[in-house]
């Protein structure tokens, strides 16, 4: 069963914040919404990574001058770089984002490298290397269709880096996406970049991209039937991902203005919810027709919507409001409002034995518990102030308390509604799930443009994965 166990956290668009603060001050209007990008206008996006290097290159550096891809003619269309100075000893054990651009679609026959300076670092220091004279040509011949993201990996080989101890002679490989077993397969939005970047799971590197609408945002997987939905806040859709193809096989679409958020699938996958947040609605889709089939108003500003296992409630967090949405989806009605005292509910999530649902807000140093037998507060747990995003281990019950101004999670033991531990990451988090086949959590920080991986046992950082976007939220599939 897919069951969304975690509400959007962190990364609300400007436009979401700016209302907030309105609200909170004197406001009780609902946003107007905020310019939107253009479109990718028909060009094609490449994305171009750098595999783990081999222990040979540790004391090797390199100043790439350019990064291009080559049309079937030998025309190079140059890409932005990421940086332009890399050690060899920085590149092991993990993939480098290395540039990326938007091209024409054409036909390719591969990509070349320039690079502009070369050392070797040895007992007295670097030794500057010769370089190439002519761009370094990795061959390999691909397509690019319109408005596609195609990430390419560069793999170097271990041998010949360095000639006669002088001259830098680096021989690369150029691969493009492979199809990865489902059960590998994660995925993060990438709002900015109007994306959805692929990733493998267990060793946390990319291994593909799939364009969607404007600023996507929450996702949901059903393993079942092998898709994914994509909350699509700038087009007001819902995308519909084929796991298997990698692609958008359909669009369902909302009402204008209505800007989706987040979203929840029932554990049958017979029903997709999606948190509209400017039309303060929840909107009931039949995911298979790919249409919506009814709509429930609750509270002001919802940004997240989580459904029991058996399929017959929802909550819905109302960041404007101030409330919490209860709806009987047997009846398709809301059958309560809760107030949230001294917070703003921005993501929530149920606990294991969903005897209780705990909602987390910015400006409150406590996460509230709520009984939801009872439909009342029970208690809260001070988690410290700004609380942007929780997560729940279905196996050993805790529950993990990301904040935007702390390096720090929380690590709460409903059974005495205390923190037990915290974890520290690298940077503030911005949206978490636990993945229950690699018995870990998986982070989101988007100031770093980076996703952790944390191991749920010693809860120390397994693996990093750097991405060319920040990334909004993180999904698997279990």
């Amino acid at each position: 069963m897919d069951r969304k166990r975690y509400a959007r956290g962190g990364i609300l668009s400007s436009r979401v914040l700016a209302a907030l603060a309105a609200v909170i001050l004197t406001s009780s209007c609902l946003p107007q919404p905020a310019p939107t990008r253009p479109t990718r206008n028909g060009l094609s996006e490449v994305q171009v990574y750098l595999q783990p290097v081999p222990p040979e290159a540790r004391r090797i550096a390199w100043t790439l001058g350019d990064l291009s891809v080559v049309r079937r003619d030998g025309t190079r269309v140059p890409l932005s770089l990421r940086a332009d100075h890399y050690r060899g000893s920085d590149l092991e054990g993990r993939q480098t984002w290395l540039a990326s651009g938007f091209v024409p679609p054409d036909s390719f026959s591969g990509v070349s490298l320039t690079f502009s300076g070369a050392s070797m670092k040895g007992e007295e220091g670097d030794a500057a290397l010769l370089v190439p004279e002519d761009p370094l040509v990795i061959k390999a011949p691909f397509e690019l269709a319109h408005s596609e993201v195609l990430p390419l990996f560069i793999t170097l080989d271990p041998a010949g880096i360095v000639d006669n101890g002088f001259a830098f002679s680096p021989d690369f490989s150029l691969a493009l996406p492979d199809r990865e077993i489902a059960s590998l397969i994660g995925y993060l939005t990438v709002p900015g970049g109007d994306r959805i970047t692929v990733f493998n799971r267990k060793t946390l590197r990319v291994i593909g991209a799939v364009a969607t609408g404007r600023d996507p945002r929450a996702m949901a997987v059903d393993p079942a039937r092998s898709r994914a939905y994509v909350a699509v806040t700038g087009d007001d859709t819902v995308d519909v991902i084929d796991v298997f193809g990698g692609g958008v096989r359909e669009r369902i679409i909302l009402r204008s203005g209505d800007e989706p958020v987040d979203l929840a699938l029932s554990g049958d996958g017979q029903a997709l919810l999606t948190a509209n947040y400017a039309s303060g609605t929840i909107s009931v889709i039949d995911p298979l027709q790919a249409v919506e089939t009814d709509r429930i108003e609750v509270g002001r500003g919802p940004t997240s919507v989580i459904v029991n296992r058996n399929g017959t409630r929802a909550y819905v967090t109302c960041s404007l409001s101030g409330t919490l949405s209860v709806i009987d989806l047997s009846t398709g009605s809301l059958s309560a409002t809760l107030t949230i005292e001294e917070t703003t509910p921005l993501a929530a999530a149920l606990d294991a034995k969903e005897e209780m649902l705990f909602v987390v807000g910015p400006n409150s140093p406590n996460l509230t518990v709520i009984d939801t037998g009872a439909l009342t507060v029970m208690g809260r747990i001070y988690v410290g102030n700004g609380s942007v995003c929780i997560a729940v281990d279905e196996l050993s019950g805790f529950a993990y308390v990301g904040r935007e101004s702390s390096s720090e999670v929380a690590v709460v033991d409903p059974s005495v509604l205390l923190p037990v531990d915290y974890i520290g990451l690298k940077g503030a988090p911005g949206h978490m799930t636990v993945d229950l086949q690699e018995k870990a959590l998986l982070v989101v920080l988007p100031g770093m443009r980076t996703l952790q991986k944390v191991d749920l046992v010693s809860r120390r950082i397994m693996a990093e994965m750097e991405l060319d976007g920040a990334p909004s939220e993180v999904a698997v599939i279990e």
